[in-house]
Formats: structure tokens, sequence, C-alpha cells
């Protein structure tokens, strides 16, 4: 369950919560199964906060701080996170089925049995990020992307290499 008080500061806007985050760097942001469809959240600091089982459809987090952050289980259906920091951050059976990836940083990110279908992962950095069993990935979308460099594939390893091995070389 989601500290009310979390979320209630976020519904004040991002502005306030982002000072909030520069004030209180002792408190882990717990939002954990709320419900956000539809937040206008670009540019957000949700850096290291609990967001497992959080409701992220349709949500605008663009250009947001996600580093660390826990998606767990989240539901990120439609989500734009166009050029956000997904870096470390836990994808572990997330839904982000039609999510815009474009541009994102997901290095060493955990997409364990994350939901990839129609997700936009142009440009996106999966550099050390771990893709083992996700669901409805296809190799056009792996193309797209700026490096897999150091990616733990699992099964997508020999279809990478014999498809696109160039994503595979560290990048210049």
């Amino acid at each position: 369950m989601a500290n009310s008080e979390h979320v209630e500061l976020l519904g004040k806007g991002v502005a306030t919560w982002n000072q909030w985050r520069e004030d209180r760097t002792d408190i882990r942001p717990d939002l954990r199964g709320a419900d956000l469809r539809n937040a206008i959240l670009a540019g957000v600091n949700l850096s290291a906060a609990d967001l497992p089982a959080t409701i992220l459809t349709q949500a605008d987090l663009r250009h947001a701080d996600l580093c660390g952050t826990n998606f767990s289980e989240a539901n990120l259906k439609g989500a734009n996170l166009c050029g956000a920091d997904l870096g470390g951050a836990n994808l572990r059976r997330a839904a982000l089925e039609r999510a815009d990836l474009s541009g994102t940083d997901l290095r060493s990110a955990l997409l364990y049995e994350a939901n990839l279908q129609n997700v936009n992962l142009q440009d996106a950095d999966l550099r050390s990020a771990l893709l083992h069993r996700v669901c409805n990935v296809e190799i056009a979308q792996l193309a797209t992307v700026r490096t897999l460099y150091l990616t733990e594939l699992d099964e997508l390893m020999e279809l990478v290499e014999a498809t696109c091995p160039r994503l595979l070389q560290a990048p210049v």
C-alpha cells in the first residue's frame, strides 16, 4: 500500500515533488500500488522510489529521473518514458505494452519477464541490461536500440548475433 502522504504530495505537481525530494534525500518514496494512470509527471524525480504494482497506464514520464526505481509488476501500458533515465531500474514483470521508451537510458535495468509488446525502443541504451524471458519482443524492436553491449539476452542472443551483431559491440 502506498504512503498516502507521498501520493498526495505527488498530486501537487512535479515542481513541488522535486523540491521535496531535494529537501528530503533521506526518504525513499513509497508509491506501491498507487493509481497514477494518465498522470503528467514529465521531469519528475522518482529515483530509487518504490512503485511495484503501481498503475501508470498512459502516464507522461518524459525525461523523468527513474534511476534505480522499483517498477516490478507495474502497469506502464502506453506510458511515455521518452528520454527518461531508467538506469538500474527494476522492471521485472512490468506491463510495458505500447510504451514509448525511445531515447531512454536502460543501462543495468532488470527487464526479467517484462512484456515489451509494441514498445518503442528506438535509440534506447540497453547496455548491461538483463532481458531474460522477456515477452513479446521482436527483433525489429531490438534492431532500433542504440546498444545491447554486455546485455544479458538469454534466448534472444543467437537471433541478435545473426541479425544485428553491431548492437553487441562496445559503443563508440
